[in-house]
């Protein structure tokens, strides 16, 4: 199973605000998942994210 992180989650790993995160998924930069009521960001695609900035 793929690790999953909550909106605040993923926003603390990334040292963003929760908009930026939806920003983020909405852009098809973070991939998502939603779980019942809950929206979950898989945090794979937060490093793949953190690794192809820090290429750049």
């Amino acid at each position: 199973m793929k690790p999953l992180l909550t909106i605040d989650e993923a926003s603390h790993y990334l040292r963003v605000g929760r908009t930026s995160i939806y920003k983020l998924i909405r852009h098809r930069q973070l991939n998502s998942y939603k779980i019942g009521r809950r929206r979950l960001v898989d945090k794979e695609s937060i490093d793949l994210l953190l690794k192809s900035l820090s290429s750049s």
